[in-house]
């Protein structure tokens, strides 16, 4: 709701550099879980963070996938927006899956067999996936910081495309 309120007033850039920052901060920030750590000192704050980073990364996301298509290609475009986001988030969480299990794997094996050590493989697994993906949202920030053009004035408000029109009585 937010970034829908901002965007014309901001632009997209800005809202989606800020919006992967926040993201990637937020997965930074899992890598520093441990055996003993509490959820509601390490998980939930790195969590809500990610989720407010997506959530305001998305919505400029979507607008400026859309921008300059035109009205006969809308339709479209807008099925492939919805495609990409969900072929690439099956595909990220397998990535970052087989990373983590992959990271899993090679500590266990190189360490003294037990459970405490399966423990600290499987931490060490989730850490290695969320550095992972912090980076690729780093990345995401600086591509958009770098490769997104359109402005505030090229995005439509979406109070104007919300707000019925005034019926005289």
């Amino acid at each position: 709701t937010v970034a829908s309120k901002i965007l014309p007033k901001v632009g997209p850039r800005w809202i989606m550099v800020v919006g992967l920052g926040v993201a990637s901060l937020g997965m930074f920030w899992l890598t520093q879980i441990g055996v003993n750590t509490s959820f509601a000192a390490h998980v939930l704050p790195a969590e809500i963070l990610i989720s407010l980073g997506m959530g305001m990364a998305f919505v400029p996301l979507s607008s400026t996938a859309l921008h300059g298509v035109s009205n006969h290609d809308a339709g479209v475009a807008s099925a492939m927006v919805n495609t990409t986001q969900q072929v690439g988030g099956s595909l990220g969480t397998a990535l970052l899956n087989t990373l983590a299990a992959s990271a899993t794997a090679a500590y266990v094996g190189s360490h003294v067999p037990g459970a405490a050590t399966v423990a600290a493989g499987q931490v060490h697994g989730y850490s290695v996936g969320a550095l992972v993906g912090g980076v690729i949202l780093a990345v995401a920030a600086l591509a958009a910081f770098l490769l997104v053009k359109p402005g505030r004035h090229d995005v439509v408000a979406t109070e104007a495309v919300l707000e019925p029109a005034s019926v005289p009585a």
